[in-house]
């Protein structure tokens, strides 16, 4: 049997860099839009370039460059607070400038820029009547120092100035609806130094003074001087040669509390004595290394580009010492505009949805790190805020942990970053991080939790008021609150006996799980299910399988069950939205299976909140198949399928319950709704308001935006319209709910249970290397929707359970037949660095062919099937 994978050694004889390079982003056309730009980074310091006629520009910064607020708990959304709350500030910006207008579409012969995967690279080459350039940008992995060779060719010799300039201004948290108008608000505190050795800034924050620096190292015949422009802008400039050979450095520090200037100095001079050939080899290689973890052929180049990227802009943005926010990661670029500002726990968690499973557990550390120093904050206002022992975190949070006090009504963020921690010592096995953090967390969870419930006269213990998610509608026997609570107090018990633990609280929460009420249900409504089929949705015509669905609670003042989602009656003829006519006029089919007129959500309850079920939570999936409570959640995640907003994690839901043609349907559709850039970026959505905001630059907000700094009686009477271009953003969550659906379609080791292929579609064709909870790392090939083989190292040593694809399993350990078994889930004990091939028959054993392919690195934009996104831009001069 042939195939790429050797079963001795572990390894998938693909080349390198082909088996990355081959989705490098690629552009024939000059990216002059930043959020359509080039980014890069190290997980601590990101750089996002694009270009402006004479120009290449670099916004440069880093994720501790904090301005505190003077007050802890704060009020997100008010007023008085608007421009004054805790904030992420932008580093500084690299300004190169040709003089002649070498990247203007008007003049260009040749064009090309690409984000080499393989080695976090930023390439670009240029030519036409002006002459040539080419530069070559790396943020050093180990270091941060930012690099970049540049080869000047131009007809005349005129001067190349590389400025370093920073522009503080407002943050516009709360653009599209309130503002504080005080122009000068963030604008002060950046200083321009030079001497004859580089360019300086410093920037002046509440957590410290920061510095940015820059030198020019030249190899050939130029000269470089440094001076200062004005208090934001220090210059370099490269004279002599009309063709310029030269290194950029550029470096910026963390906030100290003495002069920063000596320390940006010192990062510049090692790396000059390190040397731009040695700092890329050792840069090489840990990104080889981090790509080397994993391996995902979905079996569609599109989709497994899209995967490839969610994995970089996630390595480039959370390595640091606080993890990059969901909106615009470490790629800020207006300045220090920052939408949206803080950590909102849904969106955030986000982002490392798709990291266990690719191998990265390393790329969490940051964001749980954060989360466990801001556990003393959780635990002061579960004490003052609800009068209980525990630990509360609100939906938004800001940088050192304080809650936001208007989003106490949601209860479960606590449980469900508990979770997260629980589920990083599954993959990892790290006892440390179990004893010191991820106990101690779940512990505190379900200290505050207990007080959430109480004992009905039915003798069931019953959610008390909360809301479900981040809505506003209160509602008793939440189904959110319920299922955290079953997950958490589980989860705790488990970890205190993995710890060796012996809490007295223990049988308060076993009780608890004992008697808790079951999951809230309604009667299916005719409205939803017409002659046992959906009538809704994107699966309408299937058949049903239950006459119930999920509910999201009773609501307090409506005195009924409620959902999250209503059916929708048009009342006129179906409205077009904006960005369809505009796709329709370019000759792309209509959006497909259109929803807009179908169903709509619930005002105040967070939509698909019911989805809380099966996951994040895991309280449903594989293993509860064919009982009567999988057949609700099958029907109620279909019946209200729907492309509603790019953080929804229905792909991921739909495999979890393990339909494989439903998965598929979502992910195909996905980049035509979610891929908003051409660099890959998501968004939140919705789709209709989002996409004419980042496309439209005469757009105005929908809503009239009030002014923060007038009088309270005032801010409605003068509000007014602003411009919504300006404050385009992307969001890091929807890729990543992409990347989340597409592992999980393809292994799944939740319920203690390996799953390959768990939801696929019966033509598939795939292959992968994955990593399971336990500590298996799991390899396989997938024929018309099977696998033919299955390879699983054992990284701990732990017995491993898995699911039987096949009537029988042949096991072999280490090349050597070790058993032969059957049955539905076939269990085997594990020895630590031993590797375990499972097979239908030992023919495919002795029949094995290790073959090898070099794949070619991609020179072009690719354009998504259905015609509505690309990746990269083409030649467009």
């Amino acid at each position: 049997m042939p195939s790429l994978y050797d079963p001795k050694s572990g390894v998938w004889e693909i080349d390198w860099p082909g088996r990355v390079s081959r989705y490098d982003l690629v552009f024939l056309t000059p990216p002059d839009d930043p959020i359509q730009g080039l980014p890069i980074g190290n997980g601590e310091i990101g750089v996002l370039g694009w270009f402006a006629s004479s120009q290449v520009i670099f916004a440069v910064n880093k994720s501790d460059l904090w301005d505190d607020a003077p007050f802890g708990r704060f009020r997100n959304w008010h007023a008085d607070e608007e421009e004054y709350s805790t904030t992420l500030r932008h580093g500084f910006r690299i300004i190169l400038d040709f003089q002649l207008p070498v990247f203007d579409p008007l003049y260009l012969q040749q064009f090309q820029a690409r984000i080499n995967l393989a080695e976090a690279v930023i390439e670009c080459s240029a030519s036409g009547p002006f002459g040539s350039v080419t530069f070559h940008g790396f943020v050093d992995h180990a270091s941060g120092v930012f690099v970049v060779d540049v080869d000047s060719r131009l007809q005349e010799n005129v001067p190349l100035t590389m400025k370093l300039q920073r522009y503080g201004s407002r943050t516009f948290s709360h653009w599209y609806a309130q503002v504080n108008s005080n122009p000068e608000l963030g604008l002060h505190g950046t200083t321009a130094l030079a001497d004859q050795d580089g360019a300086y800034l410093t920037h002046a924050l509440t957590s410290g003074t920061f510095a940015a620096g820059g030198s020019v190292i030249t190899r050939n015949d130029v000269r470089t001087s440094y001076t200062v422009e004005d208090s934001h802008t220090a210059a370099m400039t490269v004279t002599g040669s009309r063709d310029k050979q030269l290194t950029v450095l550029a470096a910026i520090t963390s906030p100290q509390s003495d002069d920063p200037v000596p320390a940006v100095k010192e990062l510049l001079a090692t790396a000059q004595a390190s040397g731009r050939t040695a700092m890329f080899r050792e840069h090489g290689q840990a990104w080889k290394a981090f790509w080397l973890r994993s391996l995902l052929e979905f079996g569609d180049d599109y989709i497994d580009s899209l995967w490839h990227l969610t994995m970089f802009y996630a390595a480039c943005s959370q390595r640091g010492k606080y993890p990059g926010r969901f909106i615009n990661g470490l790629w800020s670029w207006n300045h220090d505009v920052q939408n949206w500002n803080f950590y909102f726990h849904w969106n955030q968690q986000q982002i490392y949805w798709p990291l266990n499973a690719a191998g990265h557990h390393d790329l969490i550390t940051s964001y749980l790190n954060y989360r466990f120093n801001g556990l003393p904050y959780a635990l002061e206002d579960a004490t003052t805020a609800f009068h209980t022992d525990g630990a509360i975190v609100s939906d938004v949070c800001e940088r050192r942990g304080y809650n936001s006090e208007g989003e106490f009504h949601n209860h479960t963020p606590v449980a469900q970053i508990a979770m997260d921690f629980w589920r990083q010592y599954q993959y990892t096995g790290d006892r440390e991080f179990l004893q010191t953090q991820a106990w101690p967390y779940l512990r505190e969870a379900a200290y505050f939790f207990e007080s959430l419930f109480e004992q009905g006269t039915d003798g069931r213990y019953h959610a008390r008021e909360g809301t479900g998610y981040e809505g506003w509608i209160q509602l008793h026997d939440g189904v959110s609150e319920l299922v955290y609570g079953n997950v958490l107090f589980a989860t705790a018990l488990q970890a205190m006996r993995e710890v060796g633990a012996d809490d007295p609280r223990a049988a308060k929460w076993q009780d608890i799980l004992a008697q808790l009420t079951p999951l809230p249900t309604v009667t299916t409504d005719a409205e939803f299910i017409r002659d046992g089929q959906y009538d809704r949705g994107w699966f309408k015509g299937d058949d049903t399988t239950s006459d119930t669905l999920l509910a999201a609670g009773f609501g307090v003042e409506e005195q009924r069950w409620l959902t999250s989602f209503l059916p929708e009656t048009p009342d006129g003829p179906a409205s077009q939205e904006l960005f369809e006519l505009l796709a329709v006029n370019e000759g792309k089919p209509k959006l497909p299976d259109s929803y807009r007129d179908d169903l709509r959500c619930y005002d105040g309850i967070f939509p698909w909140v019911e989805y809380a079920v099966v996951f994040p939570s895991g309280l449903v999936g594989l293993a509860q198949q064919g009982s009567n409570l999988y057949r609700t959640v099958v029907d109620t995640v279909k019946v209200t399928a729907c492309p509603g907003m790019g953080w929804c994690p229905l792909g991921i839901t739909l495999a979890w319950l393990g339909l494989g043609r439903e998965t598929r349907k979502v992910i195909d559709y996905w980049p035509m709704y979610w891929q908003f850039f051409a660099n890959g970026w998501g968004h939140y959505g919705p789709l209709a308001v989002m996409k004419a905001e980042s496309i439209l630059p005469g757009r105005v907000s929908h809503i009239m935006v009030r002014d923060a700094s007038l009088p309270e009686d005032e801010r409605e009477q003068h509000a007014h319209a602003l411009r919504m271009f300006p404050f385009r953003h992307m969001g890091m969550e929807a890729m990543s709910v992409f990347a989340t659906a597409i592992n999980e379609s393809l292994l799944q080791s939740h319920e203690g249970i390996i799953r390959v292929a768990p939801a696929v579609t019966e033509d598939q064709h795939a292959r992968f290397t994955l990593h399971a909870r336990d500590g298996f790392v799991v390899s396989s090939e997938i024929d018309d929707g099977k696998p033919i083989w299955i390879s699983i190292e054992s990284l701990q040593g732990d017995t491993c359970r898995v699911a039987n694809p096949w009537p029988r399993v042949v096991l072999f350990e280490n090349d050597t037949k070790s058993d032969s078994l059957e049955g539905n889930i076939v269990e085997f004990a594990t020895t630590a660095g031993h590797r375990y091939m499972l097979v239908p028959d030992e023919s495919v054993m002795e029949t094995w062919q290790t073959i090898s392919v070099a794949y070619s690195r991609n020179d072009r934009e690719k354009t998504h099937a259905s015609g509505y996104t690309t990746l990269g831009l083409p030649r467009l001069f």
